[in-house]
Order: structure tokens, then sequence, then C-alpha cells
């Protein structure tokens, strides 16, 4: 299997799952709940589907909601993927997001988030200094 074709893939059932959730899911457990990415297998026969949650004191009721939409979600996605095997679906929670709030706070506590980026070179501008090996 090409890496293009499952990336099209991965992209295809992100989207393809995430507006299912949006707009056909009636579970109020779902609300809030957005799909980030996905990874099909090369075999074509496993999905991951990662997700992340607004409000983390609801995971533990999201996640068996998606356990048991599992089902529904595979034959949605061969129907409306035209796939000949539907892959097994399985939702894995996104720490991404956590993790990137995590480092964000310790990067606060060491006070590097408050210093000022420095100041972009202009390019194109000249500063009088075209001397050895730059151009005139």
């Amino acid at each position: 299997m090409s890496r293009q074709r499952l990336e099209r893939m991965n992209s295809l059932i992100s989207s393809t799952v995430n507006e299912l959730i949006l707009t056909k899911s009636k579970d109020p457990r779902l609300r809030g709940v957005t799909v980030t990415r996905a990874i099909i297998s090369g075999n074509l026969q496993t999905a991951r589907i990662f997700y992340s949650l607004l409000d983390s004191g609801r995971l533990d009721e999201a996640r068996t909601a998606l356990e048991k939409a599992s089902g529904f979600v595979r034959s949605y996605l061969a129907a409306n993927l035209d796939l000949k095997y539907a892959p097994k679906v399985i939702f894995e929670h996104d720490r991404n997001l956590e993790y990137a709030q995590h480092v964000g706070q310790i990067l606060g506590q060491l006070g590097l988030m408050d210093q000022a980026a420095p100041p972009d070179s202009q390019c194109g501008e000249d500063d009088g200094d075209a001397g050895e090996g730059g151009l005139p």
C-alpha cells in the first residue's frame, strides 16, 4: 500500500468520523468530542482513531460511548468510503493537547513564555554591512 494512499485514507477516515459524531450522533456523551487524527494499518484492517475532549472530566463516559458506537462507525466507514473490508475501529484519547499544555506550563514557570521573541531580521533591507562574503 502506498504511503500517499494511506495518508489519504487516514484523512478521509478522520473527517468522516468527525462528521458522523458532529452531525449524526444523538448520544449526549459525545458532545465536545473531536477527532484529531486517524491511522489505518497498512493492510487496511485496523483504524486507530484519536480524539480529544474539551471537558476532561467526561473522558470516561466519552470513551464508553465511543466504544459502544465502534460497530456503527465501522459499518458507516465501509458504506461511505466504499471499502471492500471495513476496518476494525479502535478509539484512543489523543494526549497531544494535554502534553502541549503541560509543556506550556513548564515554560511559563521557567519564564520562557513571557520573553519576547528576538526581532525578525529585515530581509532585503540594506544595513550597510555588505562586506566580506556578503552580496553587494
